[in-house]
């Protein structure tokens, strides 16, 4: 059976809903910051799913992110040279309702030669504009095909650990032994 709620009272329960959903925000912040431990907050999330249905008991909730309204943000992270295979990660995870964050594809007609950063005198601030794509991430991904882990993707590794992002491989039984 349907409650029915006077329109003054369906904004006052929406205002609420929204104000609830804001909370998810302050607790991923502080949980990124470190003043918040991660199963708390997943404890305090569910709590607050269970206060957004009783609010709100005829609506569907959402499968990509579990009523939270906010998709899991996925970076990707591997070498240049595999990146066919990280635009085909990228459509799967796009596919399932995430936002993914990846390293910029250009055309092969628009290489010079080597590496396009170090061809273009960018590749420094490339790699930081990537660790920045961490920082707004939920977790990482390592594209590591043929257990091939370079120099830059490792940096990248290294700081999303030192940052306390979650960190996967594609390949998890290879993480980069050889480079």
């Amino acid at each position: 059976m349907k409650t029915v709620f006077s329109s003054h009272e369906e904004a006052r329960i929406e205002q609420t809903v929204e104000q609830i959903r804001s909370l998810y925000w302050t607790i991923d912040s502080l949980q990124k910051a470190k003043k918040l431990e991660k199963s708390y907050a997943d404890d305090i999330k569910i709590e607050l799913n269970q206060i957004i249905s009783t609010l709100e008991p005829d609506k569907p909730k959402c499968e990509t992110c579990g009523g939270s309204g906010k998709p899991e943000i996925i970076c990707l992270c591997g070498s240049t040279r595999f990146t066919d295979e990280m635009l085909i990660k990228q459509w799967e995870l796009t596919k399932e309702g995430k936002i993914v964050l990846s390293w910029c594809a250009l055309p092969e007609s628009y290489f010079k030669g080597s590496h396009i950063g170090d061809a273009e005198g960018v590749k420094d601030l490339v790699d930081e504009v990537h660790k920045r794509k961490i920082d707004l991430a939920d977790k990482v991904l390592v594209i590591n095909i043929n257990n091939y882990i370079g120099e830059s993707t490792r940096s990248e590794i290294n700081y999303a650990i030192k940052t306390n992002k979650p960190v996967e491989y594609l390949c998890p039984d290879c993480k980069g032994e050889k480079e």
